[in-house]
C-alpha cells in the first residue's frame, strides 16, 4: 500500500477533540474482535475518570502524546494506537478483571399512565396519548389542541402564532410538556461559551438563536452562564411567527434583535462567518424541503472554529443526516458531540408507557 499521506496526522486531529470539556478518546480499535474488549475496558477507565479516581491528562498532553506515538511509528499512522502495549496500558488504568464482570440490575417498570381529566372523553387523547400519574400536566386549550394535532390543517407559522402567549409555560411550567431538549441544547451551547473569547477585533461572542421563538432557549442559556460572561454574549435570533418574536421582545436585553424569517427560505439575513456559535431546537422538524440548503446555512453563518448545536428527530434524521455527513466530507465542519437518544416529552407518552418523541443533540465545529 502506499505510505499515508501528511494529512494522515491532520485527519486524526479532526476526530480527536480535547476541546470538548471534560472529555478524551480513550482508545482506538480497529479488529472486530478487540471491540468487545476495548468497550469493556474503556467503559471502565470512563467510570473511574467521572468518580473522580483518576484523573485523564490535560487536553495538551494528551495531543503531545499522540504526535509522538505517530511519529514513532513506522506506517506513520495512527495505527500504532492498537498495538498491544497500548492496550495493556489502558487496561491498567481500568484495573481490568474480566472475572469482576457483574450485569446490572434491570431498571424498575415504568409507571402506569392513565388520561388526565380534562382530556378523558377526547377521542384523539385516547387514541394517542395518557399522561403519567406522577404527572398533573393542565396545558393551556391551544395546548391541549396541538398535543392532540387538532391543528391538522394549518401551518406551522398559523399554529405557533396561535399557541405565542401560552407556549412557555405550556412548554417550561411545571404543569407543561417537561421538555428536555431546549435545557440540553441551552447546556452544551453555554458550555461552549464559557470557553470562548471574542475573536481579535470584537468586544463580543456572538450567538445565533436559529428558530428563537419566545427566546426561552437564549433564556435557558444566559441561566447557565456567569454573570460576568451574559455580558460579552450577543444573541440574535430569527423565527417564523412574528407572535412568537413579539414575546421575545418584551424581554429587553434578552436579545439584541430578532427577525421575522423562515428557515427553509436561504440564504439566511446575516452574512458569512458572523457568528461563533449556532443553535436551534425543536425547529427543523417543521422544514419540508431544501433540507441541504438549510444545513448549509448552519456552516455558512458561522466563522472557522465556531459551533451549531443543533436537535434533530429520530424521527426526523433521514432529512438531515446526509447533509451533516456531507459537511464533514467537504471539511466545512466535525462532528464534536453527538448524545444518546434521550425523551423530549418527560411529562407524557403513549399508551404503552413509552416516549413519544426521541431526539439526539449534534455538535459540530466549523473548520
Amino acid at each position: 500500500n502506499p505510505a499515508p499521506t501528511t494529512d494522515s496526522l491532520s485527519l486524526y486531529q479532526t476526530m480527536f477533540s480535547p476541546e470538548i470539556p471534560k472529555c478524551a478518546i480513550l482508545a482506538c480499535v480497529y479488529g472486530f474482535v478487540a471491540i468487545p474488549m476495548a468497550a469493556d475496558v474503556q467503559s471502565r477507565v470512563v467510570a473511574r475518570v467521572i468518580t473522580g479516581e483518576i484523573s485523564l491528562p490535560h487536553a495538551k498532553e494528551q495531543m503531545r502524546w499522540m504526535e509522538q506515538r505517530i511519529a514513532a511509528s513506522p506506517m506513520r499512522s495512527t495505527q500504532c494506537l492498537t498495538d498491544d502495549t497500548f492496550l495493556q496500558e489502558l487496561e491498567a488504568l481500568a484495573d481490568y478483571r474480566p472475572q469482576d464482570a457483574v450485569i446490572a440490575a434491570a431498571p424498575p417498570e415504568p409507571e402506569a399512565f392513565e388520561p388526565c381529566e380534562e382530556m378523558k372523553d377526547s377521542p384523539e387523547w385516547k387514541k394517542t396519548m395518557k399522561i403519567s400519574k406522577s404527572s398533573s400536566m393542565e396545558l393551556s386549550d391551544v395546548g391541549k389542541k396541538l398535543l392532540m394535532n387538532a391543528f391538522k390543517d394549518t401551518t406551522p407559522k398559523e399554529a405557533y402564532d396561535l399557541w405565542a402567549e401560552t407556549y412557555d409555560n405550556d412548554s417550561f411550567g411545571e404543569t407543561g410538556f417537561g421538555f428536555d431538549s431546549p435545557n440540553i441544547c441551552a447546556s452544551i451551547t453555554a458550555g461552549y461559551l464559557s470557553n470562548m473569547s471574542p475573536v481579535s477585533g470584537e468586544k463580543l461572542i456572538r450567538l445565533l438563536d436559529v428558530g428563537c421563538g419566545t427566546g426561552m432557549l437564549t433564556r435557558l442559556v444566559r441561566e447557565r452562564l456567569a454573570n460576568g460572561m451574559n455580558g460579552m454574549v450577543d444573541v440574535k435570533g430569527f423565527d417564523l411567527s412574528e407572535k412568537m418574536l413579539e414575546i421575545a421582545r418584551r424581554d429587553e436585553g434578552l436579545l439584541s434583535d430578532v427577525v421575522c424569517h423562515s428557515l427553509s427560505d436561504t440564504p439566511w439575513p446575516y452574512a458569512d462567518a458572523s457568528f461563533d456559535v449556532a443553535m436551534c431546537n425543536g425547529v427543523l422538524i417543521y422544514i419540508d424541503d431544501n433540507f441541504g440548503g438549510v444545513m448549509d446555512e448552519f456552516a455558512r453563518v458561522l466563522r472557522p472554529g465556531g459551533y451549531a448545536v443543533l436537535m434533530i428527530r429520530e424521527d426526523n434524521y433521514d432529512n438531515w443526516g446526509e447533509h451533516m455527513d456531507r459537511l464533514e466530507k467537504e471539511r466545512a465542519w466535525r462532528l464534536m458531540e453527538c448524545t444518546e437518544p434521550r425523551d423530549n416529552f418527560l411529562n407524557a407518552a403513549n399508551d404503552e408507557g413509552e416516549a413519544i418523541v426521541w431526539y439526539r443533540m449534534y455538535s459540530f465545529q466549523r473548520l
